[in-house]
């Protein structure tokens, strides 16, 4: 049987590096920007980090150009299923396809999808005036925050809670739901 590898693509705090790496051994990050993530895998001695420059590639039409060059580092380094823990940029269709991590790629997203998908989840919530939201755990599809859900769990909205106070209290529910998930995901 293969050896089970993950990669984790993050582009900001790293804040879930630690949980993982305490649950699934990581084989790569990959950060898609210089960010505090890469300082955090450094300081967890992660076997390696690459930085892929998204903007190095120009235009949207690019992103598949981006997308190939993230799936051959993937292959070149054996990995079997990727996370991505605060990865802000949108993969393109080609990485879904069975020959390379179909139902492979999980995410966390800040809200109970179906509800606030995209990238500013926390503001959406507060904004349209819930009085809950939480996390999502998803199988990552070439729609954006549309993958089967794996886990959920919720966050009540408090009153007075700022996008900041909000977006922190569902990280640490994201720091202990995600890399369970991530372990199950990969039959660990």
């Amino acid at each position: 049987m293969m050896e089970k590898r993950l990669a984790v693509f993050v582009s900001g705090r790293g804040s879930l590096l630690e949980p993982i790496a305490r649950t699934a051994p990581i084989h790569l990050v990959i950060a898609d920007r210089p960010c505090p993530a890469v300082e955090v895998a450094r300081g967890l001695d992660l076997l390696t980090v690459e930085y892929h420059e998204h903007k190095l590639y120009g235009a949207e039409e690019n992103r598949q150009h981006f997308t190939r060059n993230l799936a051959a580092q993937l292959r070149s380094q054996k990995i079997t299923h990727v996370a991505l823990a605060g990865f802000r940029k949108i993969l393109h269709a080609c990485m879904f396809t069975p020959d390379l991590y179909k139902d492979r790629v999980v995410n966390v997203h800040p809200s109970l999808l179906p509800a606030f998908p995209g990238a500013y989840a926390v503001r959406d919530a507060l904004r349209a005036g819930v009085t809950e939201t939480g996390c999502t755990v998803h199988v990552v599809t070439e729609k954006v925050d549309d993958g089967l859900i794996l886990a959920q769990e919720v966050v009540p909205i408090l009153p007075g809670d700022t996008e900041e106070t909000l977006h922190g209290r569902i990280n640490d529910v994201e720091r202990k739901l995600f890399p369970q998930v991530i372990r199950s995901f990969m039959g660990l």
